[in-house]
C-alpha cells in the first residue's frame, strides 16, 4: 500500500511537522542597511502554525549562544524539541536558554495589524491549500470553486499586509478591479484577521508587444488620482482579460492635480519608458513568476529524531526524511555563508551591512546548465532513493527511484530554460532543499 502524499493538510499528515521557512531575523526591512539580530523558523502541524524565534532582544554579535548566530544550529535544537512544541498554545514562541544550558519555549500570541474589514471574511479552514512559498506567507489553493492566492501575515512589524489590502480597496473604490487580481476576502483564524485572498495570478508577464495596453491601463489609474509605484516587468501581467497589476501596496491616492502630475512623471512615464526599453532590447528576459506551475512548493518535512525512551516515528522510512533534511540544512548553510549573514566558522555573525536581501536572487544563465545538473546529481548521490516504500508525488509515477528523480530534475531544468529561465531564491533551484522537497511529496 502506498503511503499518503506528505503535504500540509493532506489526509494522514496530522502528526507530521512541516518546516515552511527558516533563516535570520533582521533589524530592518531595508536590505542595504540591515543587520542580523537572531534566527527564526515557521512550522506547521495538524492545521496549526507557529513562528519560533531565538530569544528576543539579543544582539548575536555579542551573544554567546550559537542559536542566535547560526540558523542551522537553531533548527537542530528545534528538531530535538518537536514532541514538546504546543501548536495550540500560541502562534509565536521564543527559544530561551537557561543558565544551566537547558532551553525551553516561551509562548506568545501575536496578531496582524489590520484596518476595517471591507471584504467578505473567509475562515482559513475553508481554503484548500496546495502550494506554499516564502515561509508559508504566500499560498495557493481553492476557495468556493475559485483558484486563489493567499497572503498570510506572520510578523507584526511588517506593514505590507495592510498596505496591500488598502491598495485593493482603492482600486475597487475607483472601479478598476479589472486591472487587478481581485481581492475576494479577508482571511481569518479563530475570529482574527490573519491575511487576505485574491483571485489567482494567471497569464504571462508583460512583453514589449503589450506596451500600448500597459500605457492605457496606467492612464486609467492616473485619471482616478492613483499613482502605481511598482512599474517593474515582473509585477505586471497580460491575461485574456487585459493588463493586471500586482504589488498594490505601492499605490498612492492623490487629490491634488499638480502633485499627481509631478508624481506621475517620475513613477509612471519615466519608469514605463525605461521598462519597455529594457524589454525591447532583451525580448523575453529572465524574470520570476512566484506562481509559475513549474516552480516547486517550499515546504519540507522536519522529521523527529530517534532517541532512547521515545516511541519511534511513524513516518514511513523515516531515515530517508532525516537524511533529506540534513541535506537541506547543509545546503541552506552554504547559502547563508555566501550571502554574508553567516560566518564560515559559525562562531560569529557577519556584521557587514550592505548585504543582499534574504530574498536575494540569482539568475540562471545558459552557461549554468551543467553546474545545476551537477548539483542535482551530487545531491541525489547523497540521498537514499532506492527504496520502493515511498512513491514520487503520486502512485502513477511508480516507485520512487534515483533514475526517476534524475529524469524529473533534468526535465524541469530543460522546461524552465525552454519556456523562460527563472530567477531562483538564494539556493539553486536544484539544490538540496528542492530535492528534499521532492522527497516529502
Amino acid at each position: 500500500m502506498q503511503p499518503p502524499l506528505l503535504k500540509p493538510g493532506f489526509p494522514g499528515t496530522d502528526h507530521v511537522t512541516f518546516q515552511m521557512g527558516c533563516g535570520f531575523q533582521y533589524d530592518s526591512d531595508w536590505a542595504d542597511t540591515r543587520a542580523v539580530t537572531g534566527t527564526q523558523c515557521v512550522l506547521y502541524r495538524g492545521g496549526k502554525w507557529i513562528t519560533i524565534y531565538s530569544a528576543a532582544g539579543c544582539r548575536p554579535e555579542k551573544d554567546a549562544d550559537l542559536e542566535h548566530k547560526d540558523p542551522t544550529f537553531f533548527l537542530g535544537l528545534i528538531q530535538t524539541m518537536l514532541d514538546d512544541i504546543d501548536f495550540s498554545q500560541a502562534n509565536t514562541a521564543f527559544l530561551v536558554r537557561h543558565l544551566d544550558g537547558s532551553r525551553r519555549l516561551v509562548y506568545n500570541e501575536k496578531h496582524a495589524p489590520h484596518g476595517k474589514a471591507w471584504a467578505p471574511l473567509i475562515d482559513e479552514n475553508e481554503i484548500v491549500f496546495d502550494k506554499w512559498r516564502d515561509w508559508g506567507t504566500w499560498r495557493g489553493g481553492w476557495w468556493n470553486g475559485i483558484r486563489v492566492d493567499v497572503y498570510i501575515f506572520y510578523w507584526e512589524e511588517s506593514m505590507v499586509h495592510p498596505f496591500e489590502v488598502e491598495g485593493h480597496r482603492i482600486m475597487q473604490s475607483a472601479g478598476l478591479t479589472e486591472l487587478t487580481f481581485e481581492m475576494v476576502g479577508h482571511v481569518t483564524r479563530h475570529g482574527c484577521t490573519v491575511g487576505h485572498a485574491c483571485k489567482a495570478i494567471e497569464g504571462r508577464l508583460v512583453e514589449y508587444r503589450d506596451r500600448a495596453d500597459v500605457y492605457e491601463a496606467i492612464t486609467r489609474m492616473q485619471a482616478k488620482g492613483i499613482i502605481y509605484r511598482s512599474i517593474f516587468d515582473n509585477d505586471i501581467y497580460a491575461t485574456d482579460g487585459g493588463i493586471h497589476f500586482t504589488n498594490l501596496s505601492s499605490i498612492i491616492l492623490y487629490d491634488n492635480e499638480t502633485i499627481l502630475e509631478e508624481a506621475a512623471q517620475h513613477w509612471h512615464w519615466e519608469r514605463l519608458e525605461t521598462m519597455f526599453e529594457e524589454l525591447k532590447g532583451n525580448g523575453v528576459i529572465k524574470r520570476l513568476e512566484v506562481w509559475d506551475p513549474a516552480y516547486p512548493s517550499e515546504e519540507i518535512v522536519i522529521p523527529r529524531l530517534p532517541s532512547p525512551g521515545r516511541e519511534p516515528s511513524n513516518l514511513p522510512n523515516v531515515s530517508r526524511f532525516i537524511r533529506a533534511y540534513s541535506a537541506f540544512l547543509a545546503n541552506q548553510r552554504a547559502v547563508w555563508i555566501q550571502m554574508g549573514d553567516l560566518a564560515p566558522d559559525a562562531t560569529t555573525v557577519s556584521t557587514a551591512r550592505h548585504r543582499p536581501s534574504k530574498k536575494w536572487t540569482t539568475m540562471i544563465g545558459d552557461g549554468d546548465k551543467d553546474r545545476f545538473e551537477e548539483v542535482a546529481d551530487s545531491v541525489l548521490e547523497s540521498l537514499p532513493v532506492n527504496s520502493s516504500s515511498i512513491s514520487y508525488r503520486a502512485p502513477r509515477h511508480g516507485p520512487y527511484s534515483k533514475p526517476l528523480l534524475q529524469s524529473q530534475c533534468h526535465r524541469m531544468l530543460s522546461h524552465s530554460r525552454a519556456r523562460k529561465p527563472l530567477f531562483v531564491d538564494a539556493e539553486p533551484i536544484y539544490g538540496a532543499s528542492r530535492i528534499a522537497c521532492l522527497l516529502d511529496n
